[in-house]
């Protein structure tokens, strides 16, 4: 045994095993860092120390079989005792393991103190962020970038199915930057649209309009999870700070929170001034591991905007709350999910419940977290669908100050105002929602409509163009509708047609085209189900003009707020003589609808009320209060056209009639029918009943309805005729 230990050693088998070992270690050390930023799969560590493995065995055998000699490589019993150098060898070896050492040594001093590694407590936290600072140039410094775009995280994991995970890295990421004051961040639907493209990172900041992109990786294996995040200056494409952290796994939202506040905190030292408020990595408290998985694939799908999806987005939503009741980011999401799911949206619920139970939810968030901005935007929107503006700007307003970045915000706020009649504010959240989130559908269907508005359509038409081919089908459909008001009806329906066929599963691109068919070709032979109650209701009033009973079902589907049957109802009503009844009708709209100040301005659908209002009370002989409401609505057509608004001359000619105003009524109807502008519908409004007979009256329309079958030719359908 001790003459075999002496010839192993000799032959500087130990040497050479100890000197494999360490450089294996270092090899190993060395791919595990290199691997994520080069995008390799997640079995390359694996595969590294598999060989590894497989490797040792032969090099040992290699060292005892072969010798090294001046004359190069023999086998080790063909070279003669005095003639062996192992001695030489061995000194060569020791050198060899002295360096590796060193560099091993260097490696752990490298992991130790640059490379996050177990949970980071505010001093490690700070002292990354430290070292990141001090990479930055002081050129680059004085720079201090202000806008920033974090596109989704790359999922590495072997299981595809964790892709709702890196997106969710991503977007708290996204949300604990967003809070920064005075850093813009582009908005998620903007950033995300650029998922799984392979375009250059200059070219998507451009794009995005931002001088900085975060990106990077995320790896799940067993119980470890490594997330690589980069940030990169858009103008030169030089990295400005990277980082890679390593933890195990044994809690998913802990780990999620931990890292995104580190990550937060150390790009805040490049993107903020010190006194910038400081930014939340997230805002949430409950961890439950399950309930949060369940949120983030909620989320995921929530994202799709499908009938399926919405439905078990809601449902998931369901099971996170069922194990973490508490958890109030759970609860705003199913308030959204519930909104989504209305009959209005993109589900069946019928639209008044769905309303209901989306504040319910929205208020528990709120309850269990005030400075949740989804649960705002919700409360906003449903108040904006019962057409208490006020109220929907003032919920808008807080959840923009809790998210300053959320583009979407500034869109529904945007719509609001504009009901408003405060158009230019209006215009300014159009623009604001656009420039935070450049690629959101919504964001720039009211980028188009701000045009339509001043009547810019060559803008319209590059703006549309400037879009590419693959564009979301309410873009399509906000254009078709440019395309009627330029008078191409025919058009305008093709182009909704293609779109129809192109998503026959959207209930919405069945609904608008169903909706353009009426409104511009008057094709009245469509099925009540698809319309809204508003057009259903006028369907009924055509179809049976003196049966005031062909209503009632409406009636008992709307609540006793909806305006969307309550004001064609009164209007029926008044055509038929019965006033008192119309009045009761217009009072069961709730105060906000009836405009009891102006101090913020009114909402513009409820002038149609106000003008019926004003009809019944000159019928019924009160000529004092009539002419205080439409003093009234004339102070606000005032003050909204002074505000920026464009409104349809209509609002006017109804004011106009039922003043007595004949002359001038006539005059604006023809300006609404030169500009496309007028609804062939409006032959009926019972303000006009005493111009029927005015021969200028008759030509509007005829000219309308002669436009109409032109347009209805040109798609190879009958005229439509006249309106009975």
């Amino acid at each position: 045994m001790a003459s075999l230990l002496a010839e192993l050693k000799r032959r500087n088998v130990f040497r050479v095993a100890f000197a494999y070992l360490i450089l294996g270690w270092i090899v190993l050390q060395f791919t595990d860092i290199v691997a994520p930023a080069l995008l390799l799969p997640e079995w390359t560590v694996s595969l590294v120390t598999f060989f590894g493995i497989i490797g040792f065995p032969f090099a040992i055998l290699f060292t005892w079989a072969f010798e090294m000699t001046p004359d190069g490589l023999k086998r080790s019993h063909e070279v003669h005792p005095d003639d062996s150098i192992t001695h030489e060898t061995s000194v060569t070896l020791n050198r060899l393991i002295i360096a590796l050492m060193a560099l091993a040594i260097v490696a752990l001093l490298v992991d130790r103190y640059f490379v996050t590694a177990g949970s980071p407590d505010p001093e490690h936290t700070q002292g990354l962020a430290d070292q990141a600072a001090e990479a930055i140039s002081a050129d680059t410094v004085d720079r201090k970038p202000r806008s920033i775009a974090v596109l989704p995280f790359v999922n590495m994991s072997a299981d595809a199915d964790q892709e709702y995970f890196s997106d969710g890295i991503s977007e708290e990421l996204l949300n604990g930057l967003a809070r920064i004051g005075n850093l813009r961040v582009a908005a998620r639907t903007s950033s995300f649209a650029f998922k799984g493209k392979n375009l250059d990172i200059i070219e998507i900041g451009n794009k995005l309009n931002v001088e900085t992109i975060l990106e990077g990786s995320v790896r799940r294996s067993g119980k470890r999870i490594r997330i690589t995040a980069q940030l990169i200056n858009v103008e030169d494409g030089f990295h400005l700070w990277s980082d890679t952290y390593d933890r195990d796994l044994t809690d998913i939202f802990v780990i999620q929170d931990e890292i995104s506040a580190a990550i937060v905190d150390a790009l805040r030292i490049h993107l903020t001034d010190s006194e910038t408020t400081e930014s939340r990595a997230s805002a949430v408290t409950e961890k439950d591991v399950l309930g949060y998985e369940y949120f983030l694939l909620a989320r995921h799908e929530l994202r799709k905007r499908l009938q399926s999806s919405v439905m078990l987005a809601e449902s998931l939503y369901d099971q996170s709350l069922a194990a973490s009741p508490h958890f109030a980011p759970a609860l705003a999401g199913k308030a959204l999910a519930v909104y989504f799911n209305s009959e209005y949206q993109y589900g069946t619920t019928p639209h008044a419940e769905a309303n209901a139970e989306a504040v319910k939810y929205a208020r528990q968030a709120l309850a269990l977290d005030a400075e949740l901005s989804d649960a705002h935007g919700i409360l906003g929107l449903v108040a904006m669908d019962r057409w208490e503006l006020q109220v929907a700007v003032e919920h808008l307003d807080r959840a923009i100050g809790i998210n300053p970045n959320q583009g979407i915000l500034y869109s529904w706020r945007a719509n609001a105002l504009g009901q408003l009649g405060r158009a230019d504010e209006a215009r300014e959240g159009v623009r604001q929602a656009l420039q935070l989130d450049p690629l959101h559908p919504v964001a720039q269907t009211n980028w188009i409509v701000r045009l339509m508005g001043q009547g810019k359509f060559d803008e319209i038409d590059a703006f549309y163009q400037s879009l590419g081919e693959q564009k979301p089908w309410l873009i399509h459909a906000i254009y078709a509708d440019t395309l009627a008001l330029r008078g191409q009806l025919a058009d305008g329906y093709a182009l909704l047609q293609r779109v129809q066929q192109q998503a026959s599963t959207n209930q919405q691109t069945h609904y608008r085209l169903d909706l353009y068919e009426l409104d511009n070709l008057k094709q009245t032979s469509l099925s009540p189900n698809t319309l809204p109650l508003d057009r259903w209701s006028m369907m009924a009033r055509w179809e049976s003009p003196g049966n005031i009973a062909a209503m009632a079902p409406m009636m008992s589907l709307s609540a006793q707020s909806e305006l969307a049957v309550l004001v064609p109802y009164a209007a029926a009503l008044i055509e038929q003589g019965h006033l008192d009844e119309a009045w009761t009708v217009l009072e069961r709209r709730s105060d906000a609808q009836r405009i009891a100040s102006f101090a913020n301005g009114i909402e513009l659908d409820p002038l149609r009320g106000l003008s019926l209002e004003a009809l019944v009370l000159q019928r019924q002989g009160d000529t004092s209060r009539a002419e205080r409401v439409l003093t009234t609505l004339n102070t606000f057509l005032d003050s909204a056209d002074a505000n920026g608004a464009n409104l349809k001359q209509l609002y006017r000619a109804r004011v106009y009639a039922v003043s007595k105003q004949t002359g001038l009524a006539l005059d604006t109807l023809e300006q609404a029918a030169t500009l496309n502008i007028l609804p062939w519908q409006s032959r009926r409004d019972p303000e006009f009943a005493e111009l029927r007979d005015q021969p200028r009256f008759k030509a509007v329309f005829d000219a309308l309805d002669a436009k109409i079958d032109s347009e209805r030719a040109k798609l190879g359908w009958e005229p439509a005729g006249a309106l009975r």
